[in-house]
C-alpha cells in the first residue's frame, strides 16, 4: 500500500465459507460543484471454487456531502455491475442518492435487476431473471420474475450497531474488528500490514 496518493490491495478467503475476494484500491476524487465524487479506478473479483464461480464488481460512485457546512454525511450513486465470468449473466444496480427534501424510506435507496447482456445492451427486456430492491443501509429485496413471477425475498439485513457505537465513531462490528492482531496471525500476513504500526496499536489502546 502507499499513503501518496493512496493506493491498497485487499485479499480475503473466507475459514468457514469458501469464498476468496480481492481488489486494488485507488481512487479518483473531483469536486462537482455540490459534493466530492470518489470512484474506484480497479475492479474487485469474487471467487466461489465450490461452485466454479467468478464475478467481477464494477463499483459505483461513492459522494461526500456537506464537508464545508451542516452535517456531513456519504452516499452512494449512479449504477453497480456485477458480472459472471464466462456468461451473459449479470446484476445491475442503481443507487440513488438522497434528495433535499427525501423521506427515510428514500434515504440509501437501490434498484436493479439480474439478466442477461450482450455487447453491454439487455438483449430484451424479457431476460430479466430477478429483480432488486432496498436500501443499502437496512435491507436488500430480491423478486424472481421468470419463469413466473415469484414471492419477495428478503435476502440481506444490516447488522445492528454495536452498543455505545456513536462514542466509536459510529463504526461497525467489522470495522472495530480490523485491528484485530492475535499472534497465530504475525507469521501469516504481510511485513506492510498496517495492524504491524506501532502508532495504529497504541490508537487501539487509548
Amino acid at each position: 500500500m502507499t499513503h501518496h496518493p493512496p493506493v491498497t490491495a485487499c485479499y480475503c478467503k473466507g475459514r468457514k465459507s469458501n469464498y476468496i475476494y480481492q481488489t486494488n484500491q485507488k481512487s479518483n476524487i473531483k469536486f462537482s460543484g455540490k459534493c466530492l465524487l470518489i470512484s474506484q479506478q480497479f475492479r474487485a473479483y469474487i471467487d466461489l471454487p465450490d461452485f466454479n464461480e467468478r464475478y467481477e464488481v464494477e463499483f459505483p460512485i461513492m459522494s461526500l456531502h456537506n464537508f464545508i457546512l451542516g452535517t456531513p454525511f456519504i452516499d452512494i450513486g449512479e449504477t453497480m455491475k456485477i458480472n459472471k465470468a464466462g456468461s451473459q449473466q449479470k446484476a445491475i444496480i442503481n443507487f440513488h442518492r438522497r434528495g433535499w427534501f427525501g423521506k427515510d424510506k428514500d434515504i440509501a435507496k437501490l434498484d436493479g435487476e439480474i439478466c442477461n447482456e450482450i455487447d453491454g445492451k439487455k438483449k430484451k427486456t424479457a431476460d430479466t431473471s430477478m429483480l432488486i430492491t432496498g436500501n443499502w443501509n437496512a435491507d436488500i429485496f430480491l423478486q424472481k420474475v421468470l419463469p413466473s413471477k415469484g414471492e419477495i425475498e428478503r435476502v440481506w439485513r444490516k447488522t445492528p450497531y454495536p452498543e455505545q457505537a456513536e462514542m466509536m465513531y459510529g463504526m461497525s462490528h467489522f470495522s472495530l474488528q480490523m485491528n484485530y492482531f492475535p499472534s497465530w496471525l504475525h507469521r501469516k500476513i504481510a511485513p506492510t500490514d498496517t495492524r504491524r504500526r506501532p502508532d495504529s496499536v497504541s490508537y487501539t489502546h487509548l
